[in-house]
Order: C-alpha cells, then sequence, then structure tokens
C-alpha cells in the first residue's frame, strides 16, 4: 500500500513538473514571431517603497511599433508619447504560479535585456491563453529610479 502512494505522489509531481515547462514552453513559442504595438499607456510617477505611485498617464493607440522575437533574441521599435526606443537585445521569459484568492495563477515575466521587466498577459488571460497567443499585454515592472512605466498591448501580425 505503501509503494502505491509513493508511486501515486511520484505521479502527481511529474504531471505538475511538465505541465510548467508545457506552459512555458508554449509561451516562448507564442512570443516568437513579430508583433505590432497598437496600445501604449505611458505611466509618469515614481517609484515609493516598493510601488509606483502614478501622477498622469499618456494613451496612445494606433501602428506604433514592432517587436520582432527570435528563438534567442529580439528586436523592439516603438515610440511611446514622443519618445523613440529601438534596440536589438537577448530576451527571457520566466514562468511561475502565484496565488490569486485560493487558486494559484501563471504569471510570466520578460526580462529584456537590462532594459526592462514585463509581466506579461497571453490573449484573454484565462488557463492556456499563453498556447497560439494573438495578442499580448506587457506591463512593465517598475525599478527604483522609474519616473515613467509603459503598458504596452501587441498583436501577433
Amino acid at each position: 500500500m505503501k509503494t502505491k502512494n509513493n508511486i501515486l505522489v511520484l505521479l502527481t509531481l511529474l504531471t505538475f513538473l511538465s505541465s510548467c515547462d508545457k506552459n512555458q514552453v508554449e509561451a516562448e513559442k507564442s512570443l516568437v514571431g513579430n508583433w505590432k504595438v497598437v496600445e501604449i499607456v505611458t505611466q509618469y510617477g515614481e517609484y515609493i517603497d516598493n510601488s509606483f505611485v502614478e501622477a498622469s498617464s499618456v494613451t496612445e493607440t494606433g501602428s506604433l511599433g514592432t517587436f520582432d522575437f527570435g528563438k534567442n533574441m529580439l528586436s523592439y521599435d516603438f515610440i511611446a508619447d514622443g519618445t523613440q526606443l529601438s534596440k536589438e537585445t537577448t530576451w527571457l521569459l520566466d514562468y511561475n504560479k502565484v496565488n490569486s484568492g485560493f487558486v494559484k495563477v501563471p504569471f510570466y515575466t520578460l526580462k529584456i535585456g537590462d532594459e526592462f521587466s514585463f509581466q506579461v498577459q497571453f490573449d484573454d488571460s484565462t488557463i492556456n491563453s499563453q498556447k497560439n497567443a494573438s495578442k499580448a499585454i506587457f506591463i512593465q515592472i517598475p525599478k527604483v529610479g522609474d519616473t515613467e512605466v509603459f503598458i504596452l498591448t501587441l498583436e501577433k501580425e
């Protein structure tokens, strides 16, 4: 009986670990390709006591730029409130599950070189929304010294 319980626990653990890896692989596959930036919200303020305090914001819509994700490299070019930002750099996507009430929800963090860290929400942010995503929202994770934070809405081309 003890052996059956151990096997069951092991299978449950392996299933959980493989699903975590599967979600990250699917999310990374979804990111690879060309994306167009269709909305940018630029929030101005300051980073105080581990949070960003917004003083004002500017919302822009239209054809505002592009993100081109390769397997390990990324080139981005977008204009936010009159300022052009462009670079070719590395990218890394991290996947975790975080508590949200009584359940754990997926949390994706995209690191773009040394320039940006974004929380990524795929499509409608439901289970499996990372699979073959056609829309993504990048919410910049502020750091000490930041006076502006970007929220980018992208659509896959």
